[in-house]
């Protein structure tokens, strides 16, 4: 029972405990925008392939519309 005592009055681990909490944060937020960014890559991508494929399927040629 003592140890359990000695081990919550230390501190210090605190400032360990402190970054791992920051690192965490950080993490989660860098996640959060890399979800954000790969859903508008991918909604642009789709898009630009869309057009590709209906300016394939109209028989255009690259160059006929200058």
């Amino acid at each position: 029972m003592s140890n359990l005592k000695a081990w919550f009055k230390d501190k210090v681990g605190g400032p360990s405990i402190e970054t791992v909490a920051i690192i965490v944060f950080v993490v989660l937020v860098l996640f959060g925008g890399l979800r954000f960014l790969g859903s508008t890559l991918s909604d642009t991508l789709q898009g630009t392939a869309e057009a590709i494929q209906e300016h394939a399927e109209s028989g255009l040629s690259v160059g006929s519309d200058l």
